[in-house]
């Protein structure tokens, strides 16, 4: 699979605002929403990020091999930035730009070995909302903190993080753990890297106990679903950074992505990636329609 940056018309106009300008709006808005504004006026955030994505691979910018019609449909019925960058190259330091709104020169995380967590001082998103009278969640790959650090989410505006602390640690999808805000969570995983040391489909039927092996992103976005569903009558920002498409390429071999792709003439590193495009995409969409039956799309 090859990826083209596609030329789009010219009357698309570039937008490119600076992730510390957008902080700065963030905490302009919660002060004013604070000291004005009823629970109504407070909309729901939703916030997604897939990991290693090809920048051409959704259908909404020029994709056609990939199968992402949710995000394709968000594209067509929102807003679609056509030169909108990451604060760094590398994942970590990313995301703590992401979450504090500094540039490389002035954050707390600069390497990627994924064990630097942010600083105390750091005020991020979420605690710019949760001052507002949010409550956050997140369910993902954290990547700036990890346990007995100040990094951690819980210390940094979170009220739920469930998911991976370390980002070296969200490369495996089948772990012997999760992290439930600063709790080890253990799953029924142990084993499975001395069976299964090479990509591909996965077997998910332990042999040793015949119980399944948890695919960790099931479990996280059924949390992140959970946290909705608990919190749909107050104000909430949800932050979902999947691990998806990230390598390691495994995947459950009953996953409806892996099947739509399992017979196309491509590496299976190339199939398991497409497959976890979709499936992002799919996990997507199922949070879409969590919302329109909880009635909260139009203040989402």
């Amino acid at each position: 699979m090859t990826h083209q940056i596609p030329k789009y018309p010219q009357y698309h106009r570039p937008l490119s605002i600076p992730l510390r300008a957008v902080c700065a709006m963030l905490l302009l808005m919660a002060i004013h929403a604070q000291a004005h504004a009823t629970q109504a006026d407070k909309p729901n955030i939703l916030f997604f990020i897939v990991d290693d994505m090809g920048m051409t691979d959704p259908g909404a910018y020029g994709g056609s091999t990939i199968a992402t019609p949710n995000i394709d449909r968000l594209a067509a019925e929102g807003m679609r930035f056509l030169r909108a960058y990451s604060g760094c190259s590398v994942c970590a330091p990313a995301r703590s730009t992401l979450m504090t709104g500094y540039h490389m020169g002035r954050g707390s995380v600069r390497g990627n070995s994924g064990g630097i967590p942010l600083r105390d001082s750091d005020v991020t998103i979420a605690e710019v909302l949760q001052s507002a009278g949010y409550v956050s969640g997140g369910f993902g790959k954290w990547g700036i903190g990890d346990l007995d650090t100040p990094g951690v989410p819980e210390r940094q505006g979170f009220s739920q993080f469930f998911g991976y602390y370390h980002q070296v640690h969200a490369h495996y999808y089948f772990p012997e753990y999760l992290i439930d805000s600063g709790r080890k969570v253990p799953l029924p995983n142990k084993g499975f890297y001395q069976k299964n040391r090479s990509s591909g489909p996965i077997d998910t039927k332990a042999p040793q106990t015949q119980s399944d092996y948890v695919f960790a992103p099931y479990r996280i976005v059924d949390q992140m679903h959970a946290f909705i569903r608990d919190h749909k009558d107050q104000p909430f920002f949800c932050y979902v950074p999947m691990n998806i498409p990230h390598s390691r390429y495994e995947i459950p071999n009953t996953d409806p992505a892996w099947l739509a792709y399992k017979d196309k003439p491509w590496t299976t590193n190339e199939k398991v990636y497409a497959a976890f495009c979709s499936l992002a995409d799919r996990q997507i969409g199922e949070t879409l329609a969590l919302l329109d039956e909880l009635q909260l799309s139009e203040n989402t």
